[in-house]
């Protein structure tokens, strides 16, 4: 039988070995004038392990997530206002290996 892993409370990860929570603060950083809206595709969002969005969840608020493929109209409108809002948003694609243009910064 394989033994299951014991994995850390907080940060879901294997305990001891990759166990995040000394990197992380004790409380989360509270962002006064930054909104962060993260579109999250939902292979990532499926992965129980290698994922950043939970790591920054334990670390900043307010975060805002939504996951979908292709989310056009079916971003909640709290998240649109966001988008849309005066102060210009960055968004960064991550890169796809062998396509040199499927990392774009917009800003």
């Amino acid at each position: 039988k394989k033994r299951k892993r014991e994995l850390c409370d907080r940060c879901h990860r294997i305990r001891p070995k990759a166990c995040l929570c000394h990197a992380l603060p004790d409380q989360k950083l509270e962002l006064k004038e930054t909104e962060v809206v993260i579109l999250q595709h939902p292979h990532e969002f499926k992965h129980k392990t290698n994922r950043s969005v939970p790591l920054l969840e334990l670390c900043l608020q307010p975060l805002h997530l939504c996951v979908g493929r292709r989310l056009g109209e079916k971003i909640p409108a709290d998240i649109q206002s966001l988008l849309q809002a005066p102060n210009l948003p960055i968004l960064i694609f991550p890169s796809v290996p062998g396509d040199k243009e499927s990392r774009k910064v917009y800003g």
